[in-house]
């Protein structure tokens, strides 16, 4: 399935793209939907659109896209969103909405809910994340670390998501804060040292030199590099 994303940050959409990859999806990523004659170029099957900020000129955008095309639309909610927003999405025709923080196989999910009940082909989604010593189920949101249940917060699950994905490789924090809400990029970068302090206090058996989610300073984390 062609999937395009509408989003200013291209490390969500990178993310996205790997995660959809992995289910049998195409994704394409544009910044700005300015007029509706782009995602009739690229000819998506589904539209992934990113609220961001939140701003009136996004909302804007949304409805006019709404308006002029009949393809199905998932609404990535705000940093820092209003109560009724999944309402005002919604009501503006989105198809489904997605609250901050993402999950990005959560999405995935979301992408193939949406597509099944559209009558759009799909490809069947992974039920299950996994590496040699933890296990993650995106539907139950169980997390296994070596057969011991561990509880996360949705902002540490989202995070451990992405890590996961992109095992053996380095994630940057900026990626990582795309997943976070948080009123500007201070808050979220404080969201994301938070949420990562607290994953490797309840992953690893020692916090203090964490082997599953390993700091690369002044860079990122990278999941699973000192598991052997």
């Amino acid at each position: 399935m062609r999937v395009l994303m509408v989003s200013p940050d291209s490390g969500l959409a990178q993310g996205l793209r790997l995660r959809l990859s992995q289910d049998g999806h195409q994704l394409e990523w544009r910044a700005a939907l300015r007029d509706a004659l782009l995602p009739r170029t690229v000819q998506p099957q589904l539209i992934v659109y990113d609220l961001a900020e939140g701003s009136p000129a996004r909302w804007k955008r949304l409805a006019n896209g709404r308006r002029s095309l009949d393809t199905p639309h998932i609404v990535v909610g705000a940093y820092e969103r209003e109560l009724d927003d999944p309402v005002r999405a919604l009501r503006m025709g989105a198809d489904d909405y997605v609250a901050r923080p993402v999950s990005l196989t959560e999405l995935a999910l979301r992408v193939a809910s949406v597509s099944r009940r559209v009558g759009l082909h799909r490809a069947k989604p992974r039920a299950l994340a996994a590496s040699d010593k933890i296990e993650v189920d995106p539907v139950s949101r169980l997390v296994l670390v070596r057969g011991r249940h561990v509880r996360l917060s949705r902002c540490e699950f989202c995070l451990l998501d992405l890590l996961m994905a992109n095992e053996g490789r380095l994630t940057s924090r900026r990626d990582l804060a795309t997943l976070v809400g948080g009123k500007d990029d201070v808050a979220r970068d404080r969201a994301v040292s938070c949420c990562i302090w607290s994953l490797q206090r309840k992953l690893d058996d020692d916090p203090a030199s964490p082997r599953l989610i390993v700091t690369r300073r002044g860079l990122g984390y990278v999941f699973g590099e000192h598991q052997g």
